[in-house]
């Protein structure tokens, strides 16, 4: 496991900064922000993976960093990594993101039933939903497993039309009442932390739950 230091949040010149432990195999992401640049930056990071990529994939990795790249243009994304690695000598392909959102609401249990409501109404997709504990607070956890997820260009599809993947999504929505610890002399400003662990790599689930559950185990302010 690898203990990240992000970056300070936006508005803060000092610390702190948000902690936590990942797998090694995760990297940094750059910003893309066309999906010639993202596909460029799949395949030159496929390059030094374990293994080539398949066709939905690459569709995958390029649908993420374009993902990725809205998020860093509208919201306060502090990480964002990949994983082209292997689980138990298996080619294994995954996500991770953080970022913070406004908060309208101090009080924890108002705004946990604010975002289950929120996401039980939001969309058709069938998603869990759980509550748990991090070391932040706790949180909603919202599970879903996408039957077409992201979907292989035709142009870039080995049948030649397109073609549907799977995805896989865990989701934690952390309220923190007061935020970031704040500099001297200033209030906390509510917020929440929106982790976002996504994978093509349905075999190995299991495994990135326990990603997940690592990463929120270890959360930290710095």
């Amino acid at each position: 496991m690898t203990r990240i230091d992000t970056r300070r949040p936006p508005g803060y010149k000092r610390r702190p900064r948000l902690a936590f432990s990942i797998p090694a195999a995760f990297r940094p992401v750059p910003l893309c922000r066309d999906e010639a640049g993202a596909r460029a930056a799949v395949r030159q990071r496929a390059a030094a993976g374990p293994a080539p990529l398949s066709p939905e994939n690459e569709a995958w990795a390029t649908a993420e960093l374009l993902r990725v790249g809205a998020l860093m243009e509208r919201t306060g994304l502090i990480y964002s990594a990949s994983c082209f690695g292997r689980f138990d000598q298996e080619v294994t392909m995954g996500s991770v993101t953080l970022a913070t959102e406004p908060l309208d609401v101090r009080n924890v249990g108002l705004a946990l039933q604010g975002i289950e409501h929120v996401l039980r109404h939001k969309d058709s997709l069938d998603r869990h939903l759980r509550r748990l504990d991090t070391a932040l607070g706790p949180a909603v956890l919202a599970i879903e497993q996408r039957p077409a997820g992201v979907r292989v260009p035709a142009e870039h599809s080995p049948t030649g039309a397109d073609l549907p993947i799977p995805v896989g999504v865990l989701q934690a929505y952390v309220p923190l009442p007061d935020g970031p610890p704040p500099p001297p002399g200033r209030s906390g400003r509510p917020c929440l932390l929106v982790v976002t662990l996504t994978t093509v790599s349905l075999h190995h689930w299991a495994e990135y739950c326990q990603v997940m559950a690592d990463l929120l185990r270890t959360l930290s302010w710095r």
